[in-house]
């Protein structure tokens, strides 16, 4: 659920309102968020101060931020070989991931449902 001066929204059936009709992977970026909300460290309140009508405000005094949702910060561009190309017009980081354990054939390729640090551990 996030909260601001609209009112109670989900986020996730409110992606567009909450993002910004004009960016172009709303419904990705409320997933990421609403993951990152979930989280076990993420605490009982998320605060952002983003919204895609207004300049962003952060708690630091600096001259901008970095990594929040807003359209610009979450297009990327990833500069493939021929043989990793493909005819998406959009890739996450697993998608990569997942073509180039396919290319060199590296065997199974790990769940992303397995934290992090578990994997590395094994």
């Amino acid at each position: 659920m996030t909260v601001n001066r609209n009112g109670k929204l989900p986020l996730q059936d409110h992606a567009e309102a909450l993002l910004g009709a004009a960016h172009p992977f709303a419904n990705q970026t409320a997933e990421d968020l609403a993951r990152a909300c979930r989280h076990p460290n993420a605490g009982d309140l998320v605060i952002s101060g983003w919204t895609p009508e207004e300049k962003p405000i952060t708690f630091a005094v600096e001259n901008g931020s970095h990594g929040g949702p807003g359209k610009e910060e979450t297009a990327g561009f990833v500069i493939l070989p021929p043989e990793l190309a493909g005819s998406e017009t959009f890739m996450r980081p697993l998608d990569l991931r997942s073509r180039v354990f396919q290319i060199f054939d590296a065997g199974d390729i790990e769940s992303d449902d397995e934290p992090v640090e578990t994997r590395r551990r094994k």
